[in-house]
């Protein structure tokens, strides 16, 4: 899908062990940045398309980081990922700080500059 430089889509990342983690916060905390950002947001079509994927994964056993992911017009899709051993986990603190104020610094998207100066990572952690 070609992309102008502009463009970009919310991100919802959950875990999944046999059911999604904190469901009902993730797709509020979507919710609001789609009202804010401007975005179509259609919570029973995207609560379908996670229902879809993680029908597919196995119940229990293996865990999955899930990613949800929207864009501006209401175009959503789903990925899974396997996680790890349990309690296998590499943090890093980043040395940049983020200014919360206006901007999209306050919404999860897929501008993700600051992050991939740290590639090699699951997650940077900006505080």
């Amino acid at each position: 899908m070609d992309r102008r430089p502009n463009d970009f889509a919310l991100i919802e990342s959950m875990l999944f062990d046999g059911s999604l983690a904190r469901l009902e916060q993730h797709l509020a905390r979507l919710r609001s940045s789609a009202l804010a950002l401007g975005f179509t947001y259609d919570e029973a079509r995207l609560t379908g398309l996670l229902e879809q994927l993680t029908g597919q994964l196995p119940a229990a056993g293996d865990s999955y980081k899930v990613r949800l992911l929207l864009e501006r017009d209401g175009t959503a899709w789903t990925e899974a990922q396997p996680l790890g051993p349990e309690g296998s986990c590499d943090v890093m603190f980043a040395s940049a700080r983020l200014s919360s104020k206006g901007g999209l610094a306050r919404h999860k998207t897929t501008r993700r500059d600051l992050f991939d100066r740290y590639a090699g990572l699951f997650t940077a952690l900006n505080l």
